[in-house]
């Protein structure tokens, strides 16, 4: 009887071990999202950036607020606050390098979307940004 239940046993873990391997991920995920344990995502405001802008010639800036959006994770938010600093150079620098022309229309907008969502992702070692927000911007 006892190697019976050995012989149906093993088969059924190896199964699962397989199973679990193959497809873990995928099933974690509905296994979290129908138990409610999804990380949400939330915003997390900066404060106001001031930047002169690239045009030769002529004295423009930049005046931008960014809300930055990512999951609701404890470890990513206080690595976020107390990155701050490292984070607003890191955006300046970007934002300062750019002429009115490479931040004018849609397009230009995603690029730096983008540009700043890898910037700063590139900082972070706890989670990442998944978006970015331009609440504000006034060039002039």
């Amino acid at each position: 009887m006892n190697r019976k239940l050995v012989v149906i046993v093993i088969p059924i873990v190896v199964l699962l071990i397989i199973a679990a391997v193959l497809w873990g991920r995928p099933v974690y995920q509905r296994v979290v999202k129908l138990l409610g344990m999804e990380p949400k995502l939330m915003q997390t405001q900066l404060a106001e950036f001031t930047v002169n802008l690239q045009d030769p010639g002529m004295r423009r800036y930049l005046r931008t607020r960014l809300v930055l959006e990512h999951y609701s994770e404890r470890k990513l938010i206080k690595e976020i606050v107390s990155s701050d600093p490292i984070i607003r150079d890191a955006i300046i620098d970007v934002l300062s390098s750019k002429s009115v022309a490479e931040i004018s229309s849609p397009e230009d907008t995603d690029r730096l979307r983008g540009e700043l969502i890898e910037i700063i992702n590139s900082i972070l070692t706890q989670g990442e940004i998944t978006n970015i927000f331009f609440v504000e911007r006034i060039i002039q």
